[in-house]
């Protein structure tokens, strides 16, 4: 049945112009991932509060680097043609299943009982791949900037360093350059904690990154 969904969602988005998806085995597994996370806590919903299963976690632990993902849910289809046509019929499933970027497409289906039923559950996850820096939104060479950055202001800081450049010139000890000194060196320790995750950098890290800028 998972093939047939991919099969009668290619069928509408050639109906309108739009390149089959892929099958990719990465979404495959987090497709299974998702539906198995579904089922077993009888939660039928996009976010996981149980095992934090959903779409934005469980890509990065298959190892699938994204620019852009979406998913699909669906409960109690007989077959993959009755499941891509209850998509079709709601607003912002068919969004997802048309949406003419897309390219890598995952399902998995798990039959079980859910509440006092005994259905299938489909998840359909669609991607548009990315290379690891660009999913990440850094690379090797940040990484090193950032560490030779945080040596500086550990220097900088150092207690020896601020009497030294007190004595040589007075204006370097200022209370105002030493506190921007200081948020700096707090910031680029948050990012290079999130870098040693090797996490991607989102909104509030990008925030983080151009307070850091306005320092300069």
């Amino acid at each position: 049945m998972p093939a047939d969904i991919v099969k009668y969602v290619n069928i509408e988005r050639n109906k309108r112009g739009a390149q089959s998806l892929v099958i990719n085995a990465k979404l495959m597994a987090a497709a299974k991932m998702r539906a198995e996370v579904i089922l077993k806590h009888q939660n039928f919903s996009h976010q996981d509060p149980y095992d934090g299963i959903e779409l934005t976690t469980v890509l990065p632990k298959v190892g699938y680097y994204y620019s852009y993902a979406s998913e699909n849910i669906g409960m109690g289809g007989i077959s993959g043609e009755d499941f891509v046509n209850g998509f079709m019929n709601s607003y912002s499933h068919r969004i997802n299943l048309l949406n003419p970027d897309l390219y890598h497409t995952g399902v998995y289906i798990v039959t079980g009982p859910y509440k006092q039923y005994y259905v299938n559950i489909a998840v359909q996850l669609f991607a548009v791949p990315a290379s690891k820096d660009e999913y990440l939104g850094y690379n090797e060479i940040d990484r090193k900037n950032y560490r030779n950055l945080l040596t500086k202001y550990n220097l900088q800081l150092n207690p020896v360093i601020l009497t030294i450049n007190k004595i040589v010139d007075k204006d370097i000890d200022g209370y105002e350059k030493i506190n921007n000194i200081k948020r700096q060196k707090e910031i680029l320790t948050e990012l290079i904690a999130r870098m040693n995750e090797n996490k991607p950098f989102e909104e509030k890290q990008v925030n983080l990154i151009r307070e850091y800028n306005g320092y300069l």
